[in-house]
């Protein structure tokens, strides 16, 4: 599979904890795809907040391209997914 931003048909995704770096791209992949986008300061406080997670997947030779992302809450034994887009 050819990725969207991929410059070879092998280039490496790896999926990590969403970081700062990750936050203008996370906000620019979500305005994309959805018609009430979040900003990256709306992500970055959910980011933060004790019971959510967020996930990104990036290219593993250049981080800043970021092929998309998921941010889910957990509560006790249940998790529901707040958002999850790709570019």
């Amino acid at each position: 599979m050819v990725w969207p931003f991929a410059r070879t048909a092998d280039e490496a995704l790896v999926v990590e904890k969403l970081a700062n770096d990750h936050l203008r791209a996370v906000a620019d992949i979500h305005a994309q795809t959805f018609s009430r986008p979040w900003t990256d300061g709306e992500i970055e406080d959910l980011m933060h907040t004790h019971s959510n997670w967020a996930f990104v997947a990036r290219s593993a030779d250049r981080p800043e391209r970021v092929a998309g992302f998921t941010m889910l809450r957990t509560a006790v034994d249940e998790a529901e997914i707040l958002t999850i887009a790709v570019k």
